[in-house]
C-alpha cells in the first residue's frame, strides 16, 4: 500500500496535522501484515519547516483478519436471508395461485368469495417477504411502500365493487420488523376488504384512509377509516362472529395492541401497538 502511505505522508507534511493510517506490508518471510500507524510532524521552530516525525506503528493483523472474517460471515448470512425470503415468497405465491385457480373454478359462488379472501390474506404475507427480499435492510420493511402495494392489490381484487372508491395512505418513515409487519399487513387487509365490500352502497364512491403515526415512541397508531355507511349498531366487536373481525382482534392481541372502534362518521378502527416486541 505504498502509494496510499506516501500520499498521507505528503499531505500531513504540508499541513503539519497528525495522521492515522492502516496499511499492509510484506515481510521477508513472504507474509502480509496489517500495520496501524499514527504520527505527527515536528517542526523546527526557527524556520517552521518540518524537522522530523514521531509516532507509532502497531501490528493489527489479528484484528483485521477478525474483521474480514466477520464481514464475510455477515455477507453470507445476508445472502442466506435473501434466499429464505425469496423461497418463502415463492411458496406463498404458489398457494395464492392455487387459491386463485379454485376461485376461477367456482365463479359467482360463496366458495369463490371465501377463496378470494384467503388469496388476499396469503398475498399480504407474500408481499412482506418480497419487500424484505428486495430491500437492503433485511430486518425491517418500509410500511409506506408495502401498504400502497397491498391496497392496490385489494382494489384490483374488488374492482367490481370498488371502481368509485379511493384509498389514501398516510405513512412516513416508519419501518417494522417481520414479526410486526405480517400481522399488521393482515389487519389492514381485513379492514380494507370489509370496507370495500360493505361500507359503500352500490354505484356510490367513498374514501378509505390508512394512517400510521408514531404518537409517542415506541408506540405506533394504526388507523383504518372510511366515510361509508358505518358499522351496523347490532355488530358488537367483542362478540363478532365474522372471520375477518375475529382475525383483527386476534392479530391485535398478537402484537400487544389495543383496538378502539369509532362510529361517528363512517367507521374508524384505531389500533395502538408497540413498534418492537
Amino acid at each position: 500500500d505504498r502509494p496510499g502511505v506516501m500520499a498521507v505522508l505528503e499531505q500531513h507534511l504540508e499541513t503539519g496535522a497528525s495522521y492515522t493510517y492502516d496499511y499492509r506490508c510484506l515481510t521477508k518471510a513472504g507474509t502480509w501484515k496489517w500495520i496501524a500507524t499514527f504520527g505527527q510532524v515536528v517542526k523546527w521552530n526557527g524556520v517552521g519547516q518540518p524537522e522530523r516525525m514521531s509516532g507509532t506503528h502497531k501490528d493489527i493483523s489479528e484484528r483485521k483478519q477478525a474483521e474480514q472474517a466477520l464481514s464475510q460471515s455477515l455477507a453470507e448470512k445476508s445472502v442466506m436471508l435473501q434466499e429464505i425470503h425469496h423461497r418463502v415468497k415463492n411458496n406463498l405465491q404458489m398457494i395464492s395461485s392455487l387459491l386463485n385457480l379454485q376461485t376461477q373454478a367456482n365463479p359467482g359462488t360463496k366458495v369463490a368469495e371465501i377463496m378470494q379472501e384467503s388469496h388476499n390474506r396469503v398475498q399480504s404475507m407474500a408481499l412482506v417477504h418480497e419487500n424484505l427480499y428486495q430491500s437492503k435492510n433485511l430486518s425491517q420493511i418500509n410500511l409506506e411502500s408495502y401498504v400502497r402495494e397491498l391496497t392496490n392489490n385489494l382494489l384490483r381484487s374488488y374492482r367490481s365493487r370498488s371502481s368509485l372508491t379511493r384509498i389514501t395512505v398516510a405513512i412516513t418513515n416508519i419501518y417494522l420488523d417481520i414479526e410486526r409487519a405480517v400481522p399488521c399487513g393482515l389487519i389492514i387487509n381485513e379492514l380494507v376488504s370489509n370496507a370495500l365490500k360493505y361500507a359503500f352502497p352500490q354505484h356510490q364512491g367513498g374514501e378509505i384512509r390508512i394512517q400510521i403515526t408514531q404518537a409517542k415512541a415506541p408506540t405506533l397508531t394504526l388507523m383504518v377509516a372510511d366515510n361509508g355507511m358505518g358499522l351496523p349498531p347490532e355488530i358488537n366487536l367483542e362478540q363478532a362472529q365474522t372471520l375477518g373481525l375475529r382475525m383483527v382482534k386476534t392479530l391485535t392481541r398478537q402484537i400487544s395492541g389495543t383496538l378502539t372502534v369509532y362510529r361517528t362518521t363512517g367507521t374508524a378502527f384505531q389500533i395502538n401497538f408497540p413498534q418492537s416486541p
